[in-house]
């Protein structure tokens, strides 16, 4: 029933998550324990999808869908990931449809102030390959009308957005093990509402190509996933008054590994190696600024009994 929303208002309103709006269609960001987005680590499919120029994400920018998957870790518990995180970690993925079915959805939506938005979805499955396609689009003027004081109304300004993008995902299964691959493309343009007593043509143009390719085995005994991915965001902002324009540009390459060892019934070992190099260039920086991470590490889970579970885990 929440399909269509963006991530944002579905984590704030479904969720006892602290989500931050700055201002209708602006930016979303989440609050884990009272600390700042870039304090949430945000990954999808495996691959963290965290901006090195900003160091967050903005959950305004995709849409709830079916046959995805949120889980929230709060506390920067977990030394799984590379780079890790404070604050808390929302990992964000695909799953594979349930059946050998074929099911279309259309979502459409309208509202006041110009605001229309759809979403259409297509899923398929035969002989245990699955995949899916997914296409949304939302344009809004947000030209709302408020009072002056003095008894005059006039229309908001400079505050239209339209964001469009699309996602596919394809499940192959064989045996004990599944390989899967994402693509995740989000375009979006922004107008930046400034004081309602002046405009300062304020703009912003976000545009960002993500893709993931997954490799899971699963025995009784063992469980390894190798995760590979590429993220490019481009962040475009323009201020007419101040003649001021700035281009951000980030790119992140991944690859990672996961093992997990069954000792016996109630102690499991882990292993976890991972690096992640970024590149990034804005007019903070002077010229393109590069960043490798690789991070180690090991972790031992006990179980002694069904209230109780015990983590021991060290990363470098």
């Amino acid at each position: 029933r929440n399909t269509g929303y963006d991530l944002g208002t579905f984590l704030r309103e479904m969720t006892p998550l602290s989500v931050k709006l700055y201002g209708n269609s602006g930016l979303s960001s989440v609050s884990i324990r009272g600390l700042s987005g870039n304090h949430t680590l945000v990954t999808w499919n495996g691959i963290s999808v965290t901006t090195p120029n900003t160091g967050q994400y903005d959950f305004f920018l995709l849409p709830v869908m079916d046959n995805s998957r949120i889980i929230v870790r709060e506390g920067g518990a977990d030394l799984g990931e590379i780079t890790g995180s404070i604050g808390g970690q929302v990992d964000l993925s695909s799953e594979p449809a349930d059946s050998n079915d074929h099911a279309l959805s259309i979502t459409t939506g309208a509202g006041s102030n110009k605001d229309l938005s759809s979403l259409v979805r297509l899923n398929a499955c035969s002989n245990g390959i699955s995949a899916s396609s997914a296409v949304w689009w939302r344009k809004s003027e947000n030209n709302f009308f408020y009072n002056t004081g003095n008894g005059d109304r006039e229309r908001r300004e400079n505050a239209a957005f339209e964001t469009k993008g699309m996602m596919h995902d394809i499940f192959m299964p064989w045996r004990r093990s599944r390989v899967s691959a994402h693509i995740w493309f989000n375009e979006t343009g922004r107008e930046l509402p400034g004081p309602v007593t002046k405009c300062f043509g304020e703009s912003q143009y976000d545009r960002s190509f993500r893709s993931a390719v997954t490799y899971r085995y699963d025995s009784p005994v063992m469980r390894v996933q190798i995760n590979g991915g590429f993220v490019n965001d481009l962040n475009k902002y323009n201020n007419d008054s101040s003649s001021i324009t700035g281009v951000n540009h980030s790119n992140i390459f991944v690859i990672r590994t996961k093992m997990n060892y069954r000792l016996n019934d109630r102690i499991d070992a882990g292993f976890n190696l991972g690096n992640e190099f970024q590149t990034a260039s804005s007019l903070s920086f002077d010229g393109l600024m590069r960043r490798n991470i690789l991070s180690a590490g090991v972790s031992v889970t006990a179980t002694p009994s069904k209230r109780l579970r015990l983590l021991i885990q060290s990363s470098i």
